[in-house]
């Protein structure tokens, strides 16, 4: 696919290895893999496709045309230490889900030069990290994610950490008339996230790591069902509330 080859070049990650104890790592006992991570977006466990019509927990039909998150502070653990990265990517995995086809391969990307080993866990960030926050686009080498201006909101001091959007038929016509563009923003709508996985990496050898995304999850669910209707639109401070339950949404989402 396409996109996913492009993002292959864009997104290469070369990790660093700590260890949790007092000495240095011998890093000459093993060498180094690499890892092919593969997000996958699902809604209501199928495979996302952009422009297809989904239910809303309510009931209400709805498109999907953009699902982007910066993702930051990517850390590989063992049980002795960790495989860490401080890049900083912007993921636009609506691009990979365009097709049925692309939605089952989902969006992938390298991680290379990760130490082998037996592998427990995996964390990363959905978001930029405070201190890069607290910087604007026009601070980064141009090679650098961090400056998209599109994705920077100069009223907040504050990167668009994620982007969900399309169009909702609220009134129930079958007609999609309201766009919907949910965006997250600020320090505190940071999400942290944490997945227990087994995996191994061997030298010289790619290990293929999927990571499933329940995307339905980030509207809530039961009588918790986000209100959509009061806030179509996320684009200023006063929303902070309506951030913050889509951020703790959006961690039920892996």
């Amino acid at each position: 696919m396409k996109n996913t080859l492009k993002l292959f070049t864009l997104l290469l990650i070369s990790f660093t290895y700590m260890s949790c104890g007092d000495d240095e790592p011998d890093v000459t006992q093993n060498g180094e893999g690499n890892v092919e991570m593969a997000l996958k977006v699902n809604y209501d466990g199928a495979p996302l496709v952009l422009l297809k019509e989904y239910e809303y927990p309510d009931g209400k039909a709805l498109y999907f045309s953009k699902f982007s998150f910066y993702m930051s502070e990517l850390s590989l653990r063992t049980e002795e230490g960790v495989a860490s990265s401080d890049a900083v990517n912007y993921l636009r995995l609506g691009q990979a889900h365009n097709t049925a086809a692309d939605a089952v391969e989902g969006l992938k990307f390298n991680l290379n030069g990760v130490k082998s080993a037996d592998y427990v866990n995996l964390s990363f960030g959905i978001g930029v990290p405070a201190i890069q926050n607290a910087m604007k686009p026009a601070d980064f080498p141009s090679t650098n994610d961090l400056t998209l201006s599109e994705e920077y909101w100069g009223n907040w001091n504050s990167y668009i950490f994620c982007k969900v959007e399309g169009v909702i038929d609220f009134d129930g016509d079958g007609i999609p008339e309201t766009d919907f563009a949910l965006h997250l923003g600020a320090d505190e709508a940071f999400v942290d996230i944490e997945l227990d996985r087994d995996f191994v990496v061997n030298d010289n050898k790619t290990t293929e790591l999927i990571i499933p995304i329940e995307l339905k999850n980030f509207f809530g669910s039961g009588s918790n069902i986000f209100d959509i209707e009061a806030n179509p639109k996320i684009h200023t401070l006063s929303q902070s509330a309506a951030i913050a339950e889509l951020a703790v949404n959006l961690k039920t989402c892996f």
